[in-house]
């Protein structure tokens, strides 16, 4: 898993912050997915999920590390 340093992604941070850009917010989250789905398989890991369940697990860190609201089905 690559490295995340939060430097790297400082400007995008303040423009999101400021502007709540669903463009940058999109970059925030491809950025950042590694680091989620790694934290996802690691609990995962401690547990047997089915697979639909590790998907809403991922989906609920996403969330979660953006402030997103949760996705209505």
């Amino acid at each position: 898993m690559k490295k995340i340093r939060d430097a790297d992604y400082a400007d995008l941070w303040a423009s999101y912050a400021t502007s709540k850009d669903p463009e940058v917010k999109a970059r925030l989250t491809e950025a950042y997915f590694p680091l989620v789905r790694y934290i996802a398989e690691r609990i995962a890991a401690l547990h047997v999920l089915p697979e639909d369940a590790f998907a809403a697990l991922t989906t609920a860190n996403a969330e979660h590390l953006f402030g997103m609201p949760p996705l209505e089905d």
